[in-house]
């Protein structure tokens, strides 16, 4: 690891809320963060000004289309039903999960519950799949522009759960390679 920064650190999903409070604690030490990139992570439970994030999640209510609100609640159902199972295995035979399983027990239920997304002072690198539509909230950053001074929106084929696969992963990695480019030579800083 190298001793000091400037640091770039990048995370997918709930990876880029960890990025995210290492570059705070960062930061707090004095270290200077070169690229913050979030991949698809949204802000969790965000404490911003609770009317502007309401009025961001109604406006993406108001013009969802049937088949956005039948994925959408799909998707919520899948992840509650797995969440599920998961928690009765952790509870009955925690030593049957898996590793990846195991961790998302203890996310849901030990850190999640209390966590809440807050202000980060730099800029955020934000990459979003075409197929979330994020644009129906009026705000494709999900909320991170309520909470960064900055944030610089990369759109990116495929959906959170194929972006991270051939074939989108290649246009996904060639951005981020350019956003890290860019951060080397000094041209989005804090």
């Amino acid at each position: 690891m190298q001793p000091y920064g400037p640091y770039l650190l990048a995370g997918y999903c709930f990876g880029g809320l960890v990025a995210m409070e290492m570059a705070r604690q960062f930061m707090a030490d004095g270290e200077k963060i070169g690229m913050l990139a979030l991949i698809d992570a949204r802000p969790f439970n965000p404490k911003t000004e609770s009317s502007e994030y309401l009025r961001m999640r109604l406006h993406g209510a108001l013009h969802a289309k049937p088949g956005d609100w039948k994925r959408h609640l799909s998707a919520k159902f899948s992840m509650w039903r797995e969440g599920k199972l998961i928690d009765a295995m952790a509870r009955h035979n925690p030593d049957k999960l898996d590793k990846r399983d195991l961790n998302r027990w203890v996310l849901e239920t030990r850190v999640l519950p209390s966590y809440h997304s807050t202000e980060y002072p730099g800029p955020i690198m934000f990459f979003y799949p075409e197929e979330s539509q994020y644009e129906l909230y009026g705000d494709p950053s999900c909320g991170w522009l309520n909470l960064a001074p900055r944030v610089f929106l990369h759109k990116v084929t495929g959906s959170h759960v194929n972006m991270m696969k051939e074939p989108h992963v290649s246009l996904l990695a060639s951005r981020l390679n350019a956003c890290i480019q860019q951060a080397m030579e000094g041209k989005v800083s804090p």
